[in-house]
């Protein structure tokens, strides 16, 4: 979705995935994160809960032409530096 594919097919079927799965989580039986191999691993415990809310509002922003708030903030950053750079 980053590279405004909204209506390619590939993220067409992952956000039909996400909401035909998705009830409150999914259970993680592995770890979620990466670590040092045989000495820890992470897990970032609520990414089952976050990631997919996420993922289906940024795509519900795309289709309705809207920017999401880190596209929003780069925009306001960027035109802010504008003037710095003149």
């Amino acid at each position: 979705m980053a590279a405004k594919e909204e209506g390619h097919v590939a993220v067409k079927s992952g956000i039909r995935y996400l909401t035909e799965t998705y009830n409150n989580g999914w259970e993680e039986k592995h770890f979620t994160g990466t670590g040092f191999p045989r000495v820890f691993y992470l897990r970032y415990h609520g990414y089952s809960l976050f990631f997919p809310v996420w993922a289906l509002e940024v795509y519900r922003r795309h289709r309705n032409g809207m920017l999401t708030a880190q596209e929003k903030a780069r925009s306001e950053y960027l035109q802010e530096e504008a003037w710095f750079k003149e």
